[in-house]
């Protein structure tokens, strides 16, 4: 059976519906990104900063020192390595966050671009109806 040109229109009208769809949600995902972004750098600067504080109770520096002459660097240190810990954490959960974030884009853009150019099949499609309008003089 061929389509006729209605059917053609219908269905360019549908591509184009799903199209703005698409683009709609592919926005709020690419925004959604952005700030699953922010985040991850933003727990990777805490990270790095739980890090330098263990480091500091490890090494020899002023921190240690004042720590082993208050009879708390044990403590400090345990604290500390647990604050690193928890920061390890929230920064691994971050991520995963971040990459779901970009697979939900690459989803969305493939499936975009699956559509192709729906605005020019709806334009081909209305002048399929013209010219069957012109041809025959009735509407359908």
């Amino acid at each position: 059976m061929t389509d006729t040109p209605w059917d053609l229109l219908q269905d360019a009208e549908r591509a184009v519906a799903e199209a703005a769809s698409l683009d709609h949600r592919l926005a709020t995902a690419e925004t959604e990104l952005d700030r699953e972004r922010v985040r991850l750098q933003e727990t990777a600067t805490a990270l790095a900063g739980e890090e330098a504080d263990v480091q500091a109770l490890e090494r020899l520096s002023g921190a240690r020192i004042w720590a082993s002459l208050r009879g708390s660097r044990d403590d400090d240190l345990a604290r500390e390595q647990a604050e690193r810990e928890a920061a390890l954490y929230r920064h691994e959960a971050q991520r995963l966050r971040t990459e779901q974030a970009q697979e939900a884009v690459r989803s969305l853009r493939a499936a975009r671009s699956a559509l192709g150019d729906v605005q020019g099949l709806r334009r081909r499609a209305l002048e399929a109806v013209e010219q069957h309008v012109v041809a025959t003089g009735a509407p359908q």
